[in-house]
């Protein structure tokens, strides 16, 4: 029971939580770290990104609730998180460099917030930088640039210009060279130039930036890369250029004849010693197996050119006989008395036989008949036999003999140029008959020796003499020339073009 009066007191500790703040590199969080808060209290917090930086994402409590600039805690009842994190801002600097050059790295490019970008430009082959422009702003012929602390967007251009060059074209009197005069050409390009003699004129020479070119009709300056010169003379006359193949010869010259305007110039064509006249071609026209040709009222140049035919001759014994031939195995005999209504040609693989006929043959001028076996294996051995036939039946056996098939040379000869025309280097084929001493020469249109290919004895056989294209002064100049093939007496020509 209560008999006296009493007192009774109670204390209370209010409640107390803790927010825990952080922010990531790039910004910053208002009371960042662990701060007490009363529950029932409020607090917010402010969100703070750097120059360079944007805010990604604030978590609260592990959440995320956006890339807010703040945020406020209501009525604390519990402990809680907040954590903000950024991100660095980055900027493009476009990058555009015009035809003839480059900027390096080229463009888009993507800086940091803050960073230094450096480019290079530099202009192509045959091109100047002309100007670049950053921002709009011309910053001059300038080999490179560097943005500093890139805060913004920025743009870089480079502009170049295409270098030319002249050439000075110029023709003396006699003709005219196309095109003539200043020419303005781009670098690299190529620039082509025809020369042509009027008529009762000839083209003397060609001079390119001070040197000779000789007689040429047409020049080209390749990939121009300076400025250059080209000057013609012309001579009087008109000019007849002489050519004969292998197996004979056209007299009086092989090159380059000039003939005063209006007069006559007559060529005597002369095939070897069995050879014969295949075709003349005149100004590219066939003329036929003539032996001579005249030019009358000379206006304007010409061209002659004669072929020959290399023509088997049998070599006449008075037995039967055979010889080696690059093709095969010639067969031979002389009748040296009587007479046959015909004669065949056998063959075996041993000098017993069996023999097998190969053709029937009839003489020749009564006693000589020549037959051209190509059926034959090279480097094989055969027995050959002939059989005559009277006119009463009565047979004849000339023979066996023995006959060993070998690789020989038929003749002296110029075979070919290669490659012709030429940009300088070429082969020359030739073969030699048997033993002798061979000059193998370049002759220029004027008759004059540039160049020594070869000049020795040389066994029988076939041989490949390679020039490199230089002459006795130094690189032979572009224009047509001939090979001058001098043997045993005889003389072989081959035209040939040095178009570099």
């Amino acid at each position: 029971d209560i008999a006296a009066n009493h007192t009774i007191s109670a204390t209370f500790v209010v409640t107390s939580y803790t927010i825990t703040a952080t922010a990531g590199a790039g910004g910053s969080i208002s009371d960042p770290g662990l701060v007490p808060i009363n529950c029932g209290g409020d607090r917010t917090y402010t969100v703070t990104a750097d120059g360079c930086h944007d805010i990604a994402d604030v978590k609260v409590d592990g959440s995320s609730v956006g890339a807010v600039a703040s945020y406020t805690f209501l009525n604390v009842q519990a402990d809680h998180t907040i954590a903000a994190t950024f991100t660095l801002k980055t900027y493009t600097i476009t990058v555009n460099a015009g035809t003839g050059g480059t900027i390096t790295p080229s463009g888009p490019a993507t800086v940091n917030c803050g960073a230094d970008e450096s480019f290079t430009i530099a202009a192509s082959d045959c091109y100047d930088l002309t100007d670049v422009v950053v921002d709009n702003v011309s910053k001059g012929a300038v080999p490179s640039y560097t943005f500093l602390d890139v805060q913004a967007d920025h743009t870089i251009a480079a502009t170049f210009t295409l270098r030319t060059y002249t050439i000075d074209a110029s023709a003396g009197p006699g003709g005219d060279i196309t095109p003539n005069g200043t020419a303005t050409v781009d670098c690299g390009d190529n620039a082509s130039y025809t020369i042509t003699a009027d008529g009762c004129f000839h083209t003397e020479d060609v001079v390119v930036d001070g040197v000779s070119q000789g007689a040429i009709s047409n020049y080209v300056f390749m990939n121009v890369q300076a400025n250059h010169t080209i000057a013609v003379t012309f001579a009087t006359g008109v000019m007849i250029f002489v050519n004969a193949g292998p197996g004979g010869q056209i007299n009086p010259t092989v090159g380059l004849v000039v003939v005063p305007c209006g007069g006559n110039q007559s060529f005597a064509i002369t095939p070897d010693p069995g050879n014969g006249i295949v075709d003349v071609t005149v100004d590219g026209l066939p003329r036929g197996p003539v032996t001579s040709y005249t030019f009358t009222n000379v206006q304007t140049n010409h061209t002659i050119t004669a072929t020959f035919l290399d023509l088997p001759t049998p070599a006449v014994i008075t037995k039967l006989g055979a010889d080696p031939m690059e093709d095969g195995l010639r067969i031979h005999w002389a009748v040296e008395s009587g007479s046959f209504s015909s004669i065949s040609l056998e063959r075996a693989e041993a000098e017993v036989g069996p023999w097998t006929e190969l053709s029937a043959a009839r003489t020749q001028d009564g006693n000589l008949t020549v037959v051209m076996d190509r059926s034959v294996r090279m480097g094989t051995t055969y027995w050959y036999r002939l059989i005559g036939t009277s006119a009463s039946g009565a047979k004849s056996t000339f023979g066996p003999i023995k006959a060993e098939t070998v690789e020989q040379v038929k003749a002296f000869g110029l075979s070919n140029v290669t490659p012709n025309p030429s940009g300088g280097p070429f082969t020359v084929t030739f073969s030699v008959a048997k033993e002798a001493r061979v000059h193998l020469g370049l002759i220029d249109v004027q008759g004059r020796e540039v160049a020594v290919l070869t000049d020795g004895v040389y066994r029988a056989g076939q041989y490949r003499a390679a020039w490199d294209g230089a002459g006795s002064r130094g690189q032979v100049p572009m224009g047509v020339y001939f090979i001058r093939y001098s043997v045993a007496g005889r003389t072989f020509t081959e035209r040939v073009v040095i178009s570099r």
